[in-house]
């Protein structure tokens, strides 16, 4: 049948070995915001599962760094055979956890990068000295929330304050 034939020329095309063609394959599918994203992840999805793929569609729109986070992470997590972190859940939970997750990972970065910002904030009295400000244009991008989402930690961290422009809600 078409897919095995399929199958066969993607094996033969990569030069995968056995081993290789016994781990099952696993495709998250992310959109951006363009109108056709929800069908064209719908049809990428089809696809794959198809091919016999394990698939994981994101119900909203999400960030390439986002995407490319979540992609590392169920790389670390999963083993031949394993099941997927968004198997053992509800998926749209695992999804919000995932968000989450992506924003605190950001934050703890920043927060190492301005490792003297600890001693500033024990320095600092409440109404002595303000967070330093830095505006962002969110130019209404998929970005947006996210963002919105890590300034609400930093600021809560007392870390930076973060002006959100131009986002979606």
């Amino acid at each position: 049948n078409s897919r095995d034939r399929v199958l066969a020329e993607v094996r033969a095309a990569h030069k995968l070995t056995p081993a290789q063609q016994a781990v099952r394959p696993v495709v998250l599918v992310g959109r951006d915001t363009r109108p056709s994203g929800a069908r064209l992840c719908a049809l990428l999805a089809d696809g794959a599962r198809a091919l016999g793929a394990s698939v994981h569609v994101i119900a909203r729109a999400v960030t390439t760094p986002e995407m490319h986070t979540r992609v590392v992470r169920c790389n670390e997590q999963t083993k031949p055979a394993a099941r997927l972190p968004f198997e053992t859940v509800d998926g749209d939970a695992w999804d919000r956890a995932e968000a989450d997750e992506f924003v605190r990972s950001l934050c703890d970065a920043f927060e190492a990068l301005v490792s003297h910002a600890a001693q500033r904030r024990d320095d600092r009295s409440a109404a002595a000295a303000p967070l330093p400000v830095i505006a962002v244009d969110a130019a209404y991008g998929v970005g947006g929330p996210r963002l919105r989402a890590g300034a609400d930690e930093l600021r809560r961290r007392s870390l930076l304050d973060v002006r959100v422009l131009n986002a979606p809600a």
